[in-house]
């Protein structure tokens, strides 16, 4: 038997795309990465856009095809017929014919807007009443969910130009939404879309946010496909599995295989996609899970997710512990030159200091009240240094005798006449006193120095303690 099946014509892939393709389980993927391998694109196949892109994603997720592969974008849309260009005179004479309610229309979005309308846009309104021929209570519902929306982004009191109103005019237009109805029945859908995005947000351990407009569109799919809170769970526990972080487009396209295969639940998907997970996570190879594995497996993750919440001080914790022998910081005080830290109590700027320190070769010594060397925000703020900058915690006394018998040139960081530019000391040998964020230095501290350096600014007041202090320690290994 010949023909074009036959060996010779015959394409070939690497035996590590065929396992992943294996592992993907998913016909489409295998399809287009098939397709791909003879044409190089996506463009001849002739599938829906959003199977395309599904099947798309999974690859790209893998590693397996690239934006070359994209499917082409869709045809650019039918130009709509331009609006009448209104002049000065239309509007007057709009806002002064007997029996038309714009004149009222026009008070009343002035109202909603707490602003004077100017002849701009008094136009675009003009545009949405007489050309759109939309009625006065679907613009007056079209302003208010404008406003409604850029409160929603960008705060309180917000206010949306009549731009944006017309802009989602000519879409309200095009969706036919002209009418009370139609109009209450789409903010009706926006308003449970609006909810179902902050459910879903929670859903994927994500703190709430404006959303971008490709992460919307997928919630919105996944709302039409008719997937469950559980089901969704699901699927972002299996993404943070497989790619150790959330990942929009690899969890679309689990959801969209599910879809395919009428799956929609966690019952059936588990009935009906063979998910087999065991404690770990993975997929349990040759065993069949014991009754109420899979519930215990779920309650586990959902227990050490609110561990990991109540152990981190941040937001969004990254999903991993470890712990630590905290060590003794070191009493003795170093000869040459050093940055002192003195009752600095801000956590932020102590763990800025350290990493900056590390980052220059500057030993710091801490002293007096300053903030906790090991609190979490400190920490946070050292970015690793901490592990490896040299840090030291020493007494005032011991410091100002060290100096005292060593003859050492210690400076105070001060806002005087007297100090001098820090640029005309010589500090590569110096000890150089930072103090309180908002006291300075303390007297005490600058009796015992043996002058004053001045960081020379322009405009600002004074600066952030930690980025003196890195100046400061620029200044000492500038000419070393």
């Amino acid at each position: 038997m010949t023909g074009p099946l036959m060996p010779g014509s015959i394409l070939s892939m690497p035996a590590a795309a065929a396992e992943r393709l294996i592992r993907l389980d998913s016909g489409d993927a295998a399809l287009l990465y098939l397709y791909l391998l003879g044409h190089g694109n996506a463009a001849g196949l002739n599938w829906p856009r959003e199977r395309l892109q599904g099947a798309l994603d999974l690859l790209s997720a893998q590693g397996m095809a690239g934006a070359e592969a994209a499917p082409p974008p869709p045809a650019p849309p039918v130009q709509e017929a331009l609006p009448p260009e209104y002049t000065t005179q239309d509007v007057t004479a709009a806002l002064q014919e007997a029996g038309s309610t714009f004149s009222a229309l026009a008070d009343e979005v002035e109202r909603r807007l707490g602003k004077r309308l100017s002849a701009n846009d008094l136009k675009i309104l003009l545009t949405l009443y007489d050309h759109l021929a939309l009625p006065g209570e679907v613009i007056l519902m079209l302003v208010t969910w404008c406003i409604e929306e850029t409160e929603r982004k960008y705060g309180p009191g917000r206010r949306p130009f009549l731009s944006q109103v017309r802009k989602e005019g000519f879409a309200w237009s095009r969706q036919g939404i002209d009418t009370v109805e139609a109009a209450e029945a789409h903010l009706k859908k926006l308003a449970q879309l609006h909810t179902r995005e902050r459910e879903v947000l929670r859903l994927l351990d994500i703190p709430a946010r404006p959303l971008v407009e490709r992460e919307r569109t997928y919630i919105a799919a996944w709302q039409d496909m008719g997937f469950d809170n559980e089901a969704l769970r699901l699927a972002y526990e299996k993404t943070v599995m497989k790619k150790q972080s959330m990942d929009w487009g690899y969890m679309n396209g689990i959801l969209r295989r599910w879809h395919e295969k009428g799956l929609h639940t966690v019952a059936a998907i588990q009935a009906g996609d063979g998910l087999r997970r065991n404690r770990g996570g993975a997929p349990a190879q040759g065993r069949t899970p014991q009754p109420g594995e899979e519930r215990r497996v779920r309650e586990d993750m959902e227990r050490m997710r609110r561990l990991m919440e109540q152990m981190s001080g941040v937001e969004s914790p990254q999903g991993v512990l470890f712990v630590c022998r905290r060590p003794q910081l070191a009493a003795s005080i170093p000869q040459g030159c050093c940055l002192v830290l003195e009752d600095v109590r801000d956590p932020g700027n102590v763990g800025t200091v350290v990493r900056t320190a590390e980052a220059l070769g500057v030993p710091v010594l801490l002293t007096g009240s300053c903030a906790d060397l090991y609190q979490p925000k400190t920490i946070r703020a050292t970015m690793g240094s901490i592990f490896r900058a040299d840090v030291r915690q020493v007494e005032r006394d011991a410091l100002w005798a060290q100096w005292a018998e060593q003859g050492t040139a210690a400076y105070a960081a001060a806002l005087t006449l007297q100090a001098k530019d820090i640029r005309q000391v010589d500090l590569r040998q110096a000890a150089v006193v930072v103090g309180n964020e908002a006291q300075g230095v303390s007297p005490a501290m600058q009796q015992h120095c043996g002058g004053q350096v001045i960081i020379p600014i322009q405009g600002a007041e004074s600066l952030n303690a930690s980025v003196a202090a890195a100046l400061v320690m620029w200044e000492m290994k500038r000419g070393s």
